[in-house]
C-alpha cells in the first residue's frame, strides 16, 4: 500500500519481473508522486503478458533478446494507444536501466543472466514518438499555438468534453502550466486568497503539491477565472460528499472506489478522456490548415503556458519570474 492507493503485483507472473519491479517501485516511492508511482508499477504488465507467449514464458531472462524486445515493442504499439504505450516504454526503459545499476542482473541478482541487448534504447523512443504525430514529423514537448488553444477553450467545444471534470482539468492546465499530475491530484482545499495592501483587492493563490523533488506544498499566483473554476469545482465536491470538509478531499475524486473522496482522479484517466475529445474535433491552425491532433495532449498546455509567458511583450516576463513561475531550478 502507497499511501491511498493499493499497488498490486499479481498480475506480472514471472517471478523475476515481479521482484525486480517491486525493487523498483521501493526505492522510488519517496521520490515521485503516487500516480507516476502507480504508473510505474502497472508498465511491466504489458511485458510480462508478451512475455508468457514465449517458449519459456519468459521464466528465464537470460534467454531474452533483442528480437524478442523488438518483437514486444510491436506488440505494444498493436494492443495500445500512441500515448500509453510511449508512457509505459520510458517507464521500463527506466526499469532495464536500474536492473543493471544496481547489480540484479550480475550473480546472485533477481534478473541474472538478462543480456545487456535486452535494453530499451533512446531511438526506441523516438520511434514511439514519431508514432504519436500524425505525419511522422510532430515531436513532442512543442507547445499548442495560441490559436489553437483559443479554439479549445471555446464554451462550445468544451461542451464536447462530456466529463465535467476534465473540462475543469483542461482549463486550469491551460490557465495555470503547472504538471498534469499536480492538477489532477489538488486538494479541494488549494485555493487561497491574499492581500495586496491593507485596502487592496484579493489576489488567488493556487496551492499544490509539486510533483518533482523536493516534495513540497507551494503557492502560484492565478487569474480570476483560474479562481472562479476552482470555487464552482470546489461547490460541486461538496454536493458529490455532503458533510465532509474540503480539506479531507480532492478538487477531482475519483469517480471509482471512492466513498470518502480522498482518491484523486488518474492523470492516465484524464489523458484517455482528452484524447478522445481532440480527436474527435476539427482543429485548424492560423494558416487555415488542419492542425494534428495528436499535437494536443495534457503536458503540452503546461509549454502553451510558458510560451504565452516568455512571448509577452506588455508587461515583459523577466527570465527569472519565468525560472520561478514555472517551478524549474
Amino acid at each position: 500500500r502507497y499511501q491511498s492507493r493499493v499497488i498490486s503485483f499479481v498480475e506480472i507472473s514471472q517471478r523475476w519481473l515481479r521482484e525486480l519491479t517491486k525493487l523498483w517501485c521501493q526505492r522510488r516511492s519517496a521520490s515521485i508522486a503516487e500516480s507516476t508511482l502507480y504508473q510505474s508499477a502497472c508498465c511491466t504488465r504489458g511485458l510480462s503478458r508478451f512475455l508468457a507467449t514465449l517458449p519459456h514464458r519468459g521464466e528465464r531472462p537470460e534467454l531474452l533478446t533483442r528480437d524478442d524486445l523488438e518483437r514486444f515493442l510491436r506488440w505494444q504499439c498493436a494492443s495500445s494507444t500512441p500515448e500509453y504505450s510511449l508512457t509505459n516504454v520510458r517507464h521500463l526503459r527506466e526499469l532495464l536501466r536500474f536492473a543493471r545499476r544496481y547489480g540484479h542482473t550480475a550473480a546472485g541478482g533477481i534478473a541474472v543472466g538478462l543480456p545487456e541487448e535486452f535494453s530499451l534504447l533512446d531511438e526506441d523512443v523516438r520511434f514511439l514518438n514519431r508514432r504519436a504525430g500524425e505525419n511522422g514529423d510532430y515531436e513532442p514537448g512543442k507547445a499548442v499555438p495560441e490559436y489553437v488553444l483559443h479554439q479549445l477553450l471555446e464554451p462550445a467545444t468544451l461542451e464536447l468534453l462530456t466529463n465535467e471534470d476534465a473540462r475543469v482539468i483542461f482549463q486550469l492546465l491551460a490557465h495555470t502550466g503547472r504538471r498534469p499530475v499536480e492538477i489532477c491530484a489538488l486538494d479541494a482545499d488549494c485555493l487561497e486568497w491574499a492581500e495586496e495592501a491593507a485596502t487592496g483587492p484579493r489576489r488567488p493563490l493556487l496551492r499544490y503539491k509539486r510533483e518533482k523533488p523536493p516534495k513540497k506544498r507551494i503557492t502560484l499566483p492565478i487569474t480570476a477565472e483560474a479562481a472562479e473554476l476552482i470555487e464552482l469545482q470546489q461547490a460541486a465536491v461538496r454536493v458529490r460528499y455532503p458533510g465532509r470538509a474540503l480539506r479531507d478531499l480532492r478538487l477531482f475524486p475519483s469517480a471509482k472506489k471512492n466513498t470518502d473522496g480522498r482518491r484523486p482522479v488518474m492523470t492516465y484517466s484524464f489523458g484517455v478522456m482528452l484524447r478522445r475529445w481532440v480527436d474527435g474535433l476539427s482543429l485548424v491552425s492560423a494558416d487555415g490548415e488542419p492542425f494534428p491532433s495528436a499535437a494536443v495532449y495534457a503536458y503540452a498546455l503546461r509549454h502553451s503556458y510558458a510560451q504565452r509567458h516568455a512571448d509577452s511583450v506588455d508587461p515583459v516576463v523577466p527570465v527569472d519570474v519565468l525560472q520561478k513561475l514555472m517551478d524549474h531550478r
